[in-house]
């Protein structure tokens, strides 16, 4: 049977990116190399003091806003929420995917 840190070596060599590391304790670093301010609303001010051509995208400003709220909250938390929103929504995601697997399953 595979640990877990030999589930995590594997996911870090799988992504191989320098910029992303897991880890499961609450001191997690996420973006070495990508300083964040301590709080969301202190990154709302210096993305609204950048110039529009040099702001990050979209996505980026959500990415950038969950990696500041789970060092606010601590790793262990945001796991513990992250299953836990998961076990809620998972009727659902199977009452909406049965029909369109069995759907796939009738046209093959």
């Amino acid at each position: 049977m595979h640990t877990t840190k030999q589930a995590i070596d594997t996911a870090n060599y799988i992504l191989s990116d320098n910029n992303i590391k897991f880890s499961l304790s609450d001191d997690a670093v996420l973006y070495p190399d990508h300083p964040l301010p301590s709080t969301v609303e202190l990154y709302q001010d210096s993305i609204l003091k950048l110039s529009p051509d040099s702001m990050p995208g979209f996505f980026q400003q959500i990415i950038d806003k969950k990696i500041i709220e789970t060092r606010i909250k601590g790793g262990r938390e945001v796991l513990r929420e992250l299953a836990e929103t998961s076990n809620h929504n998972l009727p659902k995601l199977m009452f909406v995917l049965l029909p369109v697997f069995a759907l796939l399953l009738k046209l093959l």
